[in-house]
């Protein structure tokens, strides 16, 4: 049998129960992917996938995503600007996702690609995943964006309170 993808770095986490849970509170913006190549993220050069689209979050960062998982999470709006980017606002009742702050430079072997963290960087996955020591869907978003982005949840902890809350902007 395989050992899964990422399994060094999930060990740290789990064992650490850093996992506390969040949901995104921002909207983004969704085109059409405008070309076949690469789609140069954050985190590193993600290969698109048949049935994604293009996303841009608040800072301007773009990554590739499937349609139908965009359309689990958010709901799109009338709103539409110049470049045709469509603005899509988060189902608070379906926009959950399981984050740990990660202290450490790391990275994460994807469907799409490698993806590099930054120390202080969050290792994402979906609520649904909580349970699943070992995830295949894992994404990572660059620490200030978590943080403006997303909120804890009243119910923030998976398995108790480790993870440090989201600093305070002045």
């Amino acid at each position: 049998m395989r050992e899964p993808a990422n399994r060094s770095l999930l060990d740290d986490v789990n064992q650490a129960h850093l996992w506390f849970r969040a949901r995104k509170v921002e909207p983004i913006w969704v085109k059409p992917l405008p070309h076949d190549g690469l789609v140069e993220t954050i985190e590193g050069s993600e290969t698109p996938l048949e049935g994604d689209v293009l996303c841009r979050g608040k800072a301007g960062d773009t990554w590739p995503q499937r349609l139908e998982r965009l359309l689990e999470k958010y709901r799109p709006t009338d709103r539409e600007d110049a470049e045709g980017w469509r603005m899509y606002e988060p189902r608070l009742e379906r926009s959950g996702v399981v984050a740990a702050q990660i202290a450490h430079a790391f990275s994460v072997e994807t469907e799409r690609g490698t993806l590099e963290g930054k120390a202080g960087d969050y290792l994402v996955k979906e609520d649904a995943e909580s349970g699943n020591a070992y995830p295949e869907r894992l994404w990572i978003v660059d620490r200030d964006l978590f943080e403006e982005t997303y909120r804890p949840t009243e119910s923030s902890a998976v398995t108790r309170p480790l993870a440090p809350p989201p600093r305070e902007r002045s």
